[in-house]
């Protein structure tokens, strides 16, 4: 799995590699769901959002400066 492992319902984890040890009769009698969840980082956005956030506050800012000359 790419990314920090989350949660999953494998028996074995190694890292973030999981193992599913299923017997070939598991699957007469029933469904079997396997999954696993992960989370990775967009390192991208949080320099983005930094940038967003500027540009709002320094609009704020000068909004409220020409606010009050008049």
């Amino acid at each position: 799995m790419p990314g920090l492992l989350i949660d999953t319902n494998a028996e074995t984890v190694e890292g973030n590699k999981v193992v599913w040890e299923v017997g070939t009769g598991k699957f007469f009698l029933r469904d079997f769901e396997m999954w696993a969840e992960s989370r990775i980082v967009n390192r991208w956005a949080i320099p983005v959002t930094a940038v967003i956030l500027l540009v709002i506050c320094g609009g704020l800012v000068i909004a409220v400066f020409r606010r009050r000359k008049i």
